[in-house]
């Protein structure tokens, strides 16, 4: 992304899970066209603080495929400067986290609703003592 979130450079790993060409992406659209209204406001709020501060981890947004579906993501990036310091671009890893988001999600219904998903033709367990 350039210092105005537009799509300079993208690798073929982001455009094959996002489902677009290139050539629509890269100075045609910023990366917050491609999310959610939420992650819209997350990437408002953030992306003028990574500016400044030059790196960011595990920033995690909605955005929206070609064919409208949602992949959760995690987004680390850094600042790529000139010689005067002045912002040029960033440097990201985009990574889809749709089965970090399910396992946590299974390990909160684990947690809050212990035994339910147990076989029930397994017999339970009977504590010693």
């Amino acid at each position: 992304m350039d210092a105005n979130g537009l799509y300079v450079r993208i690798n073929d790993t982001e455009l094959e899970m996002l489902g677009y060409p290139r050539e629509e992406l890269i100075g045609q659209k910023k990366f917050s066209d491609l999310l959610t209204p939420k992650s819209q406001k997350t990437f408002q709020v953030n992306f003028p603080r990574f500016k400044q501060q030059g790196w960011i981890r595990d920033l995690q947004f909605e955005m929206v495929r070609k064919d409208g579906t949602i992949v959760p993501v995690s987004l680390c990036s850094t600042v790529v400067k000139d010689k005067a310091g002045n912002f040029l671009m960033s440097r990201s890893v985009v990574l889809d986290i749709t089965y970090r988001r399910k396992a946590e999600q299974e390990r909160e219904h684990h947690h809050r609703h212990p035994g339910r998903d147990r076989p029930r033709n397994r017999p339970r367990r009977r504590r010693a003592g």
